[in-house]
């Protein structure tokens, strides 16, 4: 019998960021949160959504989740249990298992966490939306982009006197999927805390 041989570090410490971020956010949480501060950068309104430094520990979490993705992007760790093989029993059953799979106990209802920005090869295979993602923005304009939010949503200025609004609306929306797929990741390939 052959035994599996054990992922790199690089890719554990990815899935587990992935995992400790899901551990402190549902998918829900971090969709509002997220279309919060598009909310709050977008206006002339400062952020009053939650005290401002729930914003920025979001912010710092979304780094690391951002960091994560990357590295499993460029290094190719993809899991085989994440990818639902595509065919007509599976499109038959996959709302179902998509259903029971996303399920989680702490935003409530199932379906929060059903995605709802994923095309349906995404929801298939998450690694395609983690592709889009990264090949969108580099690492580094990703986290340019994240510093430009955080401080437009703390500020009574808008992010529109500098970014046109079509490349707001496409960040908002590849964020909206990269937080999907991350989190069809984590339920899919079923992390187990390791201490």
């Amino acid at each position: 019998m052959l035994t599996p041989l054990p992922e790199e570090k690089e890719a554990l410490f990815a899935y587990l960021c992935i995992r400790d971020f899901f551990d402190m956010y549902s998918m829900a949480d971090a969709l509002l949160y997220v279309q919060n501060i598009f909310n709050a950068a977008n206006t002339n309104k400062l952020w009053k959504q939650t005290p401002p430094y729930r914003l920025l520990i979001f912010m710092q979490q979304l780094d690391k989740l951002n960091s994560a993705v990357f590295a499993i992007h460029h290094n190719h760790f993809h899991r085989d249990d994440a990818v639902i093989v595509e065919d007509f029993e599976t499109t038959c059953e996959v709302a179902a298992l998509l259903l029971a799979a996303t399920g989680n106990k702490r935003a409530g209802n199932l379906w929060a966490c059903f995605p709802r920005n994923l095309s349906l090869k995404q929801l298939y295979n998450p690694y395609k939306a983690i592709d889009k993602y990264c090949q969108y923005l580099t690492e580094a304009e990703w986290k340019n982009a994240f510093a430009g939010l955080q401080e437009f949503a703390l500020a009574p200025l808008s992010i529109q006197e500098l970014e046109p609004s079509y490349h707001i609306l496409k960040l908002q929306k590849l964020l909206c999927r990269l937080i999907e797929a991350c989190h069809l990741l984590h339920v899919r390939t079923n992390l187990v805390r390791k201490g």
